[in-house]
């Protein structure tokens, strides 16, 4: 009788024995599981904030490219606009320089290269530029211009020259000056001073320039050129 007691109580202690461990190894189990998951959850939030700024950049690369198809069709428009009035003016520019050819092929025709020095004095007797006044507003390129489209205006070709020159023998005292040339067919150059209308027939680099034209100064030629250098 005492045997068996005994031996019930020894059961009984195993069986809670193994329920306590059974209990343990639920309870281990359940804290790895809940470890897991949180490990889970971390790396959904994780996972899940790289989703959203990969949807953010998305969003942002969309309206970016929205923007630039938007700026590019703009420009798009733009250009044809452009293109339309570049071509137009374009064909108004063909038609002037047209109408400017046609102008210049009668001008051409119109003044006389092959003039003689007779035709040249007689032109300087009947214009009137040496009569002008000089002033701060109205100095030699302007007696010279003027001289120039008169004479075109009659159809006697010439041109503007000019000369670099050192004022009484002074290299720090550099200045430059407009004259007239016509090329005669009998006296070759002629060169004009517009505003006294005196002609001479020889000017060279060296030449004291007021000597030519009856003035009283020193303007030694340093450098000379014209429309008629290379004949």
């Amino acid at each position: 009788m005492s045997f068996h007691k005994h031996s019930s109580k020894i059961l009984l202690l195993i069986i809670f024995s193994i329920t306590i461990v059974i209990m343990a190894l639920q309870l281990d189990n359940n804290s790895n599981l809940w470890d897991e998951n949180v490990k889970l959850k971390k790396e959904l939030t994780y996972y899940q904030s790289k989703i959203e700024i990969l949807e953010n950049q998305i969003t942002y690369i969309s309206n970016l490219s929205n923007q630039l198809e938007s700026q590019l069709e703009s420009q798009l428009i733009n250009y044809e606009k452009l293109k339309c009035e570049f071509e137009s003016k374009l064909i108004a520019l063909e038609k002037e320089l047209n109408i400017t050819y046609s102008e210049l092929s009668k001008f051409n025709n119109s003044v006389s290269k092959s003039i003689s020095s007779s035709q040249v004095l007689n032109f300087l007797r009947e214009d009137t530029t040496d009569k002008i006044q000089r002033a701060e507003d109205f100095v030699c390129i302007h007696y010279s211009s003027r001289l120039v489209r008169n004479s075109l205006d009659k159809g006697l070709f010439s041109c503007q020259g000019v000369i670099n020159f050192i004022v009484d023998n002074n290299e720090l005292m550099r200045s430059g000056h407009s004259f007239v040339v016509f090329n005669t067919t009998d006296l070759g150059l002629i060169f004009v001073e517009p505003s006294n209308d005196r002609v001479f027939l020889d000017l060279q680099i060296g030449d004291n320039y007021c000597n030519k034209v009856g003035w009283n100064c020193n303007w030694k030629i340093t450098q000379l050129a014209h429309c008629f250098d290379e004949i």
